[in-house]
């Protein structure tokens, strides 16, 4: 899934931290192969693949339970959402009148620049329904033609970006 945001830019693949599996697979081939061929000329007692499932299994839940935590809870990240979702918030209420016109921010946690990931907007789509919040329509002004070209085409969030010159005069941008 997360291969999905290189593709706007294939050249920021290199910035992935995680999820490299496939590099594994000639390994895992190789290792199985090894292994049947081993297991056509050696006899094992009966009960000793069970034995080793078994201390297999036991070794690594014991690894698990007594290893520190491994999951990584973000909570930089999420205070950065958080604080991006009250502003959203704020500026509703603030804003006089049905619409709401808001500059379209980086969102600092999210390394994709471009058209891939529109920076705060994304969040709008991904924790509010629709094309409001607290009864008020909410417009994200880009400035970049690509973003709003990219995203035009059948997503939800193409319906929120807007130009600069379509922001009416004397509007408030927040």
């Amino acid at each position: 899934m997360r291969g999905f945001f290189f593709l706007g830019d294939p050249s920021l693949l290199h910035l992935a931290t995680r999820y490299h599996y496939a590099a594994l697979i000639p390994v895992t081939i190789a290792l199985c192969v090894l292994l049947r061929s081993v297991g056509r000329r050696v006899t094992l007692p009966r009960l000793l693949p069970a034995a080793l499932v078994l201390l297999w299994t036991v070794g690594g839940m014991t690894a698990l339970i007594l290893a520190p935590p491994w999951l990584r809870l973000y909570p930089t990240e999420r205070q950065q959402t958080l604080n991006v979702l009250v502003t959203m918030h704020a500026v509703a209420a603030a804003t006089k009148g049905p619409i709401v016109y808001m500059r379209n921010r980086v969102f600092q946690p999210v390394l994709l620049m471009g058209p891939v990931f529109p920076k705060i907007a994304s969040l709008f789509t991904l924790f509010f329904r629709g094309d409001s919040l607290d009864g008020k329509r909410f417009y994200f002004v880009e400035p970049d033609e690509e973003t709003r070209t990219y995203n035009a085409r059948g997503v939800p969030i193409g319906r929120l970006l807007i130009a600069p010159e379509d922001v009416p005069p004397d509007t408030i941008l927040r």
